[in-house]
């Protein structure tokens, strides 16, 4: 478990695919009982590191962002050392609620560590089972979940509050090593846990294990959950009245609360799932081009039209990804290539579906617009680069990468001013393979190398730039040969960032599919 954690339970599966910690977790795991100074945390021997995470910017949909966190590789080597040390009595604790579909499921061998009980596609058949003999749905959302997450609330899930009151010393209980070391990847915050790690899914479903488990006490067999989002059915109204009161205070007791705007009590029966959902999918595109063509515009009128009146949904991203179910003959591309290029510039969120689709129709021959794309690319940077919207700026430059396309001057300024070690990354790897100028000066990533952001919230740009030779050191010292675990890393080839990455993205490809449409709730 512990290396599934590092490997592939680390890094927030949103990321472009360049950014990986296969190199990471062989070098952990492999010398485990030599590892230097802080990477397995023992109180009574070794100080606390306190260090800040890195942040991204994530597009969802419509006007939604999502901020994910990718903590210090040493806090995080901790975490996930004490989560797999412990492992079974966390999933123990988290299989004892009988309504989360969402519970972790270790996994072996494939995308992440863990994954969840159910696929978000399974939940129209739950619901619709569990509706049936009801007449009221109540429908609740715990209001920005994970950032919201009182870190002393873990020991009072794991071990009741009333025990992690008494025992509050690091050593006497698995929820307070929790507790302290995701403070101290968060520099010692106590509101909120990382988005983005599966360590944070477990965490995350400890918590609200408790809740549900309280909750069918009073209201046995009425639903379900699946992350964030209750779905609780009753025949009377008085019933989902007093669940709603209960899931409250339940809730409460946690330090958290339900999402006013999101939290309802529907009349049953009703829709199992959103109109536009069902009717995109059962779309079929007929054979022959002509036919197609005309299908193609058919079909993404009737997108459009959806996404207009629900912009806050997944549409086009759910578009997208019905449509990679045919193959564009290349008398319909150019039709096709403006249609999801549309998409790109209507809802960025949907950028790495997009790029995928344009360097898979490129790598079988199909004659890409160019100028075009690269319009369309310019002007996403424009309007979100000021913003700090990284994910579409970030996927914007993994697109000019791996269809080498180069990057003017005028877009290459607006990116450099960016707070973000992803794009920073990107850029300078695109910058030293030769598509943006070796003028272009980027000289507000240049303050960050120095030996102290080791440390600070953009540890991963210091540590990479300076080990590909793309930044030098602030004061002209090697700050990593002074910080025995970064030059561990460093003695080891640890990399999160492959800058062969680009010239082998077909591989990639395979082992890392194009997001598809999935939960989008608040967490």
């Amino acid at each position: 478990m512990f290396n599934a954690l590092l490997q592939r339970g680390y890094f927030p599966q949103e990321l472009p695919p360049p950014f990986q910690t296969t190199s990471f977790a062989l070098a952990i795991t492999s010398q485990i009982s030599s590892l230097p100074d802080p990477f397995i945390y023992d109180p009574k021997i070794r100080s606390e590191f306190v260090s800040q995470p890195e942040s991204f910017n994530l597009a969802r949909a419509g006007t939604l962002r999502r901020i994910l966190s990718i903590p210090n590789p040493i806090n995080y080597t901790q975490l996930a050392h004490v989560i797999s040390s412990d492992w079974q009595q966390l999933l123990h604790h988290t299989q004892q609620s009988t309504i989360s579909m969402s519970k972790p499921v270790q996994t072996h061998g494939k995308i992440r560590a863990v994954q969840r009980f159910k696929n978000f596609g399974d939940l129209q058949e739950i619901r619709a089972i569990n509706r049936v003999g009801r007449r009221y749905a109540l429908k609740a959302d715990i209001n920005a979940f994970y950032p919201s997450v009182y870190t002393h609330s873990i020991p009072w899930a794991i071990h009741t509050k009333k025990v992690a009151k008494t025992q509050r010393r690091y050593d006497q209980s698995l929820g307070n090593k929790i507790d302290t070391l995701i403070r101290n990847a968060q520099d010692k915050q106590t509101k909120g846990i990382p988005i983005g790690p599966d360590t944070s899914l477990i965490v995350a479903e400890s918590i609200l294990a408790i809740v549900d488990q309280e909750l069918e006490k009073t209201f046995p067999n009425c639903g379900f959950r699946y992350v964030d989002d209750y779905e609780l059915c009753f025949w009377s109204l008085a019933d989902a009245e007093a669940a709603l009161f209960k899931l409250q205070e339940l809730l409460t007791d946690f330090e958290l609360q339900l999402n006013p705007n999101k939290t309802k009590i529907i009349e049953l029966p009703c829709r199992v799932e959103p109109k536009w959902v069902a009717e995109l999918r059962v779309f079929e595109f007929r054979a022959g081009a002509r036919s197609q063509h005309t299908d193609i515009i058919h079909f993404f009128d009737c997108a459009f039209e959806f996404w207009v009146h629900n912009q806050e949904e997944s549409v086009l991203k759910y578009a997208l990804s019905k449509s990679r179910d045919i193959t564009v003959p290349a008398e319909n591309w150019s039709l096709y290539e403006s249609f999801i290029l549309q998409c790109a510039i209507a809802e960025a969120g949907v950028l790495p579906i997009v790029i995928h689709l344009i360097k898979q129709y490129s790598d079988d021959g199909y004659r890409l617009n160019e100028d075009l794309i690269r319009e369309v690319f310019k002007r996403i940077v424009e309007l979100h680069a000021p913003r700090g919207h990284a994910s579409e700026v970030a996927w914007v430059i993994w697109g000019s990468l791996i269809l080498q396309f180069p990057i003017e001057d005028e877009t290459a300024n607006i990116i450099g001013i960016m707070s973000d070690s992803i794009v920073a990354l990107l850029a300078l790897d695109a910058q030293s393979k030769g598509l943006i100028s070796k003028t272009t000066d980027f000289k507000f990533w240049a303050e960050c190398m120095t030996a102290d952001e080791l440390c600070g919230s953009n540890w991963l740009l210091c540590y990479e730039a300076y080990e590909h030779r793309w930044l030098p050191s602030k004061d002209g010292t090697d700050y990593i040969a002074q910080h025995p675990s970064f030059l561990f890393l460093r003695n080891n080839n640890v990399h999160f960032y492959d800058i062969q990455s680009s010239i082998q993205y077909s591989m990639l490809v395979e082992s890392r599919p194009t997001p598809t449409p999935v939960y989008t709730g608040g967490y």
